[in-house]
């Protein structure tokens, strides 16, 4: 079983990076001499709702809501490390308050309906809303914004984790696409939903991303469409069909998602909060911008604890090399010191995903890495370990998953 160095102490069972109900820990790669200062990611506050604040905690439900915290403002002084893991986000060890008796509906003030605007020339008017990725700023709503822009679309996009919810931003569009890459983001995006139903806003609906296509039902009893698996074709349709004014089935709707192959365009990140808004990398040479990228979507594994298995059910899409490098490109202009790779598993396609990691260490020799492996690939591909530390990998993520607490502890 693979264990933290020697030369780090064990996370405490609180800790940030201690395993949560998975057992997910996160691996840091030896260091050649003494020990290094930990180096992890400090994610920013939870999203600005009323009824969704999101908070630790533990196995009987204590914690729920708390006051909105206040964005942009930063301490005078280090909050002690008690502060400062509830302040962090744990997507293993969080609740969603949503359904609380004290919560507090969404609400930014009601807006009268509007008639049906008519499409521009190019295309529909397209609102890209991301309620939660963890932190980092949202690739999901990236891409989606590059497939619709391309198709001579009008997109707009909104991050509701660390911008308002206001109604002006819902004003003169005509399809609203909302991304649920995870369970706690489809949380949100129940809430977000009913919040444009009570404000009487016209436009269509759709959720796209991982968490679609398993909740098609349960989202089309809302009257909510879906996208599902490979969803930036049937979007680019979906939004040819509003601007068409008709309404047919698209590629991944309903509960079958697409996986069909594609060629990634460059993910379009004009428009969205600057990486200050979003999670930093602390490394011995202090607090640094991160950014976010994919080389690969869907596991070529079939665990069955995994939500990705009912989507892609073992199948592996490659992201092309230079979707990847650009899009790494135009993060480290923007400020990034420090890259996450958000692939389930980086070494399902080891030649494909270590050539990439090869080539943005030798453009960028200071870009520092972290990635997520599983416990399986690190035993089978041991001898790549080496290679990753080489090329700027700092910190590996794993899980190690068992129903047996004994043999997790």
């Amino acid at each position: 079983m693979w264990k933290a160095p020697a030369h780090q102490p064990r996370p405490s069972a609180g800790s940030a990076r201690a395993r949560g109900r998975s057992g997910r820990w996160a691996l840091q790669l030896p260091a050649p001499a003494a020990a290094q200062p930990e180096r992890r990611l400090s994610h920013p506050t939870p999203p600005r709702f009323a009824c969704a604040h999101l908070q630790r905690t533990d196995r009987n439900g204590h914690g729920g809501l708390r006051p909105p915290p206040v964005l942009g403002q930063t301490p005078r002084t280090r909050p002690s490390r008690t502060t400062e893991r509830a302040r962090k986000i744990d997507p293993y060890l969080i609740e969603v308050a949503v359904n609380a008796p004290t919560a507090q509906p969404i609400a930014f003030g009601s807006l009268p309906g509007r008639a049906h605007l008519d499409a521009p020339a190019d295309g529909a008017r397209v609102l890209l809303i991301s309620t939660y990725e963890l932190g980092h700023q949202p690739l999901g709503l990236a891409s989606a914004a590059a497939a619709l822009r391309r198709a001579g679309h009008d997109v707009r996009t909104l991050d509701v984790a660390v911008e308002p919810l206001a109604g002006a931003a819902l004003r003169a569009v005509d399809l609203i696409a909302i991304s649920v890459p995870m369970h706690t983001a489809a949380r949100i995006a129940l809430q977000v939903v009913e919040a444009i139903r009570e404000a009487k806003i016209g436009a269509r609906l759709v959720c796209f991303g991982l968490y679609a296509s398993p909740l098609a039902e349960h989202l089309g009893h809302r009257a909510i469409e879906v996208v599902g698996g490979e969803y930036e074709a049937g979007l680019v349709e979906v939004a040819a069909q509003v601007a068409a004014h008709r309404s047919d089935a698209v590629a991944g709707s309903g509960g079958t998602p697409s996986l069909a192959r594609q060629q990634y365009p460059i993910p379009d990140r004009r428009g969205l909060p600057g990486l200050d808004q979003y999670a930093r990398v602390r490394r011995a040479d202090g607090e640094h911008l991160a950014g976010y990228v994919e080389a690969t979507r869907g596991c070529a594994h079939t665990c069955r604890h995994c939500p990705i298995t009912p989507v892609y059910g073992g199948a592996l899409r490659l992201v092309q090399r230079d979707t990847v490098l650009g899009d790494i490109a135009q993060q480290v202009e923007a400020g990034a010191h420090h890259i996450t790779f958000g692939d389930p598993d980086f070494l399902n396609a080891v030649p494909h995903s270590m050539a990439i990691l090869e080539e943005a260490h030798r453009r960028w020799p200071a870009l520092t890495f972290d990635v997520t492996i599983k416990v399986e690939h690190l035993i089978e591909h041991a001898y790549v370990l080496g290679r990753l530390k080489g090329f700027g990998v700092i910190w590996i993520t794993s899980a190690f998953e068992s129903c047996n607490n004994a043999i997790l502890e």
